[in-house]
């Protein structure tokens, strides 16, 4: 079955949103991670500070006029992803750099530009949406 609109757009906004943070210094660790039932994150990432952790949630729109992506992040979608990074923090299973104090939460807002290919985006990033120092 061929994937939704939806699907498509939001898949096409974590590249584009991958791309980005590349372009900014970041780098990439893990992409998709799944926390079980706590559900996905959507990307993990060393700031370039190389001092924290950044856990990236992407949110893709292709208008401005609906709810903005920081929206979303309600209190329960924030309880989710702290224990879903509590998860990929414990997770032996993952490469994690070793001289790491901290995590955050950072969101990616991705606008897909009107009346041009899609391949033409607003990009956003909000640093420290959330942020606990000490990581275990």
């Amino acid at each position: 079955m061929p994937a939704s609109y939806n699907t498509r757009l939001g898949q096409q906004g974590e590249e584009a949103a991958c791309v980005y943070l590349l372009g900014q210094g970041y780098t990439l660790l893990a992409r998709n991670y799944r926390a079980g039932k706590l559900g996905e994150i959507d990307s993990v990432w060393l700031h370039p500070n190389q001092q924290a952790l950044c856990f990236v949630e992407v949110k893709t729109r292709r208008t401005a006029h609906v709810a903005t992506g920081l929206q979303a992040l309600t209190p329960t979608k924030a309880r989710h992803l702290q224990q879903a990074i509590a998860t990929f923090i414990e997770d032996a299973t993952v490469v994690k750099p070793t001289k790491v104090d901290a995590w955050q939460v950072d969101w990616v807002l991705v606008t897909a530009l009107p009346h041009v290919p899609t391949q033409c985006w607003a990009i956003e990033l909000i640093e420290n949406v959330l942020w606990v120092d000490d990581v275990g």
